[in-house]
């Protein structure tokens, strides 16, 4: 079971009993997730926007080790005000990711706005720009768990170009700019943009986003 344990809380993985326990419970919350009213609208992104699937639920996801874990209940999934059978996705930037993973700050405000959410999603990039934050093998694990609970958006050439084209004021990195380009791919149906980094919000509040650092 050492193959599961990055998947579990500290208390989950005490014996192999806990742990099978923990695992049914995970299975349960993913079979609900996916028989939910919302199933049919995640289907429906997915398909329009050549999303990768998540492998699970975020909301599942256990505190990073080290961070404080309030113990209260994990608040209701938020139905975007769009109608019957609509969701919103929120895009999730590495410079917040990377809080899931690893204890900050911003942390525990983050997965509280993010436990509201029906879906997120990241560009497929954002492995690679976990890697060029040089966080070390051992948190590089818990990011592919993560990642893992995120539905990713494939690098299309649009929005590479647009990438490659973007003019943003300030200038942005080409990861961020691919992180944005994704975003902007997505604007129709986008409810916000979680990001930390100054010069990416600043550039994607200016292209009309709704940016959001929860503190």
């Amino acid at each position: 079971m050492s193959e599961t344990r990055p998947l579990l809380a500290s208390a989950e993985i005490r014996s192999a009993a806990a742990q099978v326990r923990a695992l049914a419970l995970r299975g349960a919350q993913a079979v609900l997730a996916d028989a939910g009213p919302d199933a049919a609208a995640r289907a429906r992104l997915r398909e329009k926007y050549n999303l990768i699937p998540a492998r699970a639920d975020l909301r599942t996801l256990p505190p990073p080790e080290g961070e404080f874990d309030p113990g209260e209940p994990r608040p209701r999934v938020r139905r975007a005000a769009l109608g019957p059978g609509r969701v919103s996705p929120v895009d999730i930037d590495a410079s917040a990711a990377v809080k899931l993973f690893r204890p900050e700050v911003e942390s525990v405000a983050l997965r509280a706005q993010l436990t509201r959410e029906p879906v997120w999603t990241s560009t497929e990039l954002s492995r690679s720009s976990c890697t060029a934050r040089r966080l070390g093998a051992s948190v590089l694990g818990s990011a592919e768990v993560v990642l893992g609970r995120i539905d990713l958006v494939a690098l299309a050439p649009e929005v590479r170009e647009r990438a490659g084209g973007s003019a943003s004021v300030p200038s942005l990195r080409a990861l961020d700019a691919v992180h944005l380009a994704t975003a902007l791919s997505m604007a129709a149906d986008l409810d916000a943009f979680f990001a930390y980094d100054a010069d990416l919000c600043t550039a994607a509040k200016a292209e009309g986003l709704a940016v959001r650092s929860p503190m």
